[in-house]
């Protein structure tokens, strides 16, 4: 009798570990933008395993990669987005339904603190149409990830403190404004110009102000070609790498408000979100 009470036992636990296996499997989701990608893992968490569709090379310009062989659901900014990526017979979510306009948000929407919010609760729509289900644990998900991100825009408060700085960049402007007092931005007309390679003298003296009164002299992945080589030798110069799928959201948003602190000379141990 005290076999069979085991063997019962030991049956009923294979029972609840295979529903349990079942309950806890990630589900498996490809996505069309590396920025949606990235924020996805963080509000997916143990539930989800993103598949990327692009990803970012040197430069920062978006790379395609192989679409995954077998039949995924997937996550698109919009069907437009979906339809460039061959993407018609899948299982497709979007973060915005099609407009004239197309989707309301770009790349560098993705380095704005309030565009953030606006995407995330998208995203969660999106992620909630394919797994209504986990609509609660990825609402908590959401929750962490902006809480986080406002802690991440206040210790770059913090840390940047009393910098001044001059943004060349082409992307992060918004997030360096965030955190940065009173961000000197040349108008977009006059970058459009230094772009094109016009009217570089006024870019020099621009950085010669800079290297005399100390600025910090911003650039990222996203900056004009033209631009970036004025920038080349001068002092204090924060150079914003290009994002990378192998790092978390925002270790990337946190590592821009670090490039910056490192360029402007301080010794004191910047302080981690």
């Amino acid at each position: 009798m005290r076999n069979r009470g085991a063997v019962r036992a030991f049956a009923l636990l294979l029972l609840l570990l295979s529903f349990s296996g079942t309950a806890f499997a990630a589900r498996e989701i490809a996505v069309t933008s590396p920025w949606l990608s990235l924020m996805l893992r963080f509000v997916g968490g143990i539930q989800v395993r993103v598949h990327p569709l692009s990803g970012w090379d040197q430069n920062g310009r978006t790379v395609r990669f192989a679409k995954p062989a077998r039949r995924l659901p997937v996550i698109a900014m919009d069907p437009a987005e979906a339809k460039s990526y061959g993407i018609r017979d899948h299982s497709v979510a979007f973060l915005f339904q099609g407009t004239s306009a197309g989707a309301p948000v770009k790349g560098s929407s993705f380095l704005d603190p309030s565009s953030l919010a606006f995407i995330g609760q998208r995203l969660l729509g999106a992620l909630s149409a394919i797994d209504p289900q986990n609509y609660t644990y990825y609402q908590r998900r959401l929750a962490e990830f902006q809480s986080r991100t406002e802690t991440t825009v206040s210790v770059g408060k913090k840390l940047l403190k009393g910098i001044l700085v001059l943004d060349l960049s082409g992307h992060s402007g918004e997030w360096i404004r965030a955190a940065v007092e009173t961000p000197i931005r040349p108008p977009d007309r006059v970058m459009g110009l230094w772009e094109k390679g016009q009217s570089l003298d006024t870019l020099s003296i621009a950085l010669q102000e800079a290297s005399k009164k100390g600025w910090v002299v911003v650039v990222d992945a996203w900056t004009p070609s033209t631009v970036r080589e004025k920038t080349r030798g001068i002092p204090r110069l924060a150079t914003i790498p290009p994002p990378t799928l192998e790092k978390e959201m925002l270790t990337i948003l946190h590592d821009i408000y670090l490039s910056i602190w490192n360029a402007s000379g301080k010794r004191v141990s910047p302080v981690k979100p």
